[in-house]
């Protein structure tokens, strides 16, 4: 088991990077990149890892495919929220599937009020649609829609 002072070696395939130095590549006479060695000093792993290869950023964003103005409506809102005068913001991320459909949502500002926080999840899960983020390569990949619901009592 190697101690802080000692060096971890990870052989890693076709990449070669000394985490120590800057990255160099090294190639054989027909110009292909050798399988290399990632040395990563003072590790304390017990064991040789491999990370798997970085997901590629997206190179186009989420973006709505619908009205963001039509997932949740003065419709949506309830008699008794009117009535006992709920209102008030609520900051949201959703996380968007590459098939453009929300497969999670977070309240990141609080209305103050569980009930709408709830609802505009809840409506927002089902309502809004989006065009998928795309990777550099073009391919559908997952992403991440932020914005805010106003809840106001309608007059």
């Amino acid at each position: 088991m190697p101690t802080r002072s000692q060096t971890q070696t990870i052989v890693v395939p076709k990449t070669q990077i000394d985490m120590s130095t800057s990255p160099t590549h090294t190639s054989d006479a027909l110009g292909k990149i050798d399988d290399t060695l990632i040395t990563i000093p003072g590790s304390a792993s017990d064991s040789n890892v491999i990370a798997p290869p970085a997901r590629p950023a997206p190179t186009i964003a989420v973006s709505p495919r619908t009205n963001p103005g039509s997932w949740i409506t003065q419709s949506d809102y309830r008699t008794r929220w009117i009535a006992e005068g709920l209102s008030g913001t609520a900051g949201f991320t959703l996380k968007v599937d590459a098939r453009g459909r929300v497969s999670d949502c977070t309240i990141t500002g609080s209305t103050g009020h569980a009930v709408l926080d709830g609802a505009t999840c809840r409506l927002l899960t089902r309502r809004a649609r989006f065009n998928p983020a795309r990777d550099s390569g073009g391919g559908k990949i997952s992403g991440r829609y932020s914005g805010t619901i106003s809840w106001e009592i309608p007059c």
